[in-house]
């Protein structure tokens, strides 16, 4: 499994000598990309469509168990403190549709970015009240997706691919 970051450098000299100081002049862009394999968009094909759910999608590519673990759980016990948990730790009735309504209130939908083989590939959830759905997606073959009010390019050297 790896995570990715897309960064942009901030400093005027070169990465390559940057001092310390200098190598923290970094922004983030958008949003961070998982991979557990090498993918492509045809191998979605049949499963990826709107209310879709998130364990079907993991089925085709295990990278959405990661995804799982977290929207499940991690979210809850890290970001959230214990407000959604309850004495026993376990989450609390309502807490995955919070999740969802209070994302996009902000203005930031939950959201999972993949890079394939062939593009980028952003999902966009909602919870049915059973599991995580796809709400909608978007794929981008030039690997360039809009992310934050700005364009992120996805595109990674093949050297840097699982697997």
């Amino acid at each position: 499994m790896r995570l990715y970051h897309m960064l942009k450098y901030m400093g005027e000299s070169d990465i390559q000598s940057a001092t310390m100081t200098q190598y923290l002049e970094i922004e983030v862009l958008g949003n961070p990309a998982m991979m557990a394999k090498k993918t492509s968009f045809a191998e979605l094909d049949g499963v990826l469509k709107d209310g879709a759910t998130i364990t079907e999608l993991a089925n085709v590519d295990p990278v959405f168990n990661a995804y799982i673990d977290y929207m499940r759980k991690g979210y809850f016990y890290t970001l959230n403190g214990s407000a959604d948990v309850d004495e026993n730790g376990d989450i609390k009735e309502g807490a995955y549709e919070r999740f969802i309504e209070g994302n996009i209130n902000m203005e930031r939908p939950v959201s999972s970015v993949l890079i394939l083989t062939d593009g980028v590939l952003k999902i966009y959830w909602d919870y049915d009240g059973n599991d995580y759905v796809v709400g909608r997606y978007e794929f981008r073959e030039d690997f360039i997706m809009e992310s934050f009010g700005i364009e992120v390019s996805y595109k990674i050297e093949d050297r840097y691919y699982v697997g």
